[in-house]
């Protein structure tokens, strides 16, 4: 491994970023997604398991009142849209018109993982 050429970039780095590929015309045609169901939310579904185990009502309620959540929401059907419904899908006419530049490679001897070896391999 001490036999790599210092130059090369460090495994370290993260692989330079994809370039995206040309999206065909009918990816406007793409179907929205299915609303999240308040069962199926992460903040929501939890309480709603409780509540189908028979844990007090109380109890969730408060529960829900220290993560930040509407206990009133307990009040409503399970399968009603959560109110945390992911962001729609990006599109090409929401993408920045230039990619962010990708990030100068660090080289072997500078990377902070394997530097020190290449130093102990200088000093014999």
């Amino acid at each position: 491994m001490l036999d790599k050429d210092p130059n090369d970039p460090s495994p370290n780095q993260p692989p330079p970023p994809a370039t995206p590929a040309a999206a065909p015309a009918v990816a406007a045609a793409v179907p929205a997604p299915e609303p999240v169901k308040l069962k199926d939310d992460p903040d929501y579904g939890p309480f709603f398991k409780m509540m189908a185990v028979k844990v007090p009502r109380g109890a969730i309620e408060i529960k829900m009142q220290q993560k930040g959540l509407d206990p009133a929401m307990l009040d409503k059907d399970p399968n009603d849209p959560s109110p945390n419904q992911p962001p729609p899908p990006a599109t090409a006419a929401d993408a920045p018109a230039a990619a962010a530049p990708a990030p100068e490679p660090v080289k072997l001897t500078d990377d902070p993982d394997y530097g020190p070896f290449f130093k102990m391999k200088a000093v014999k």
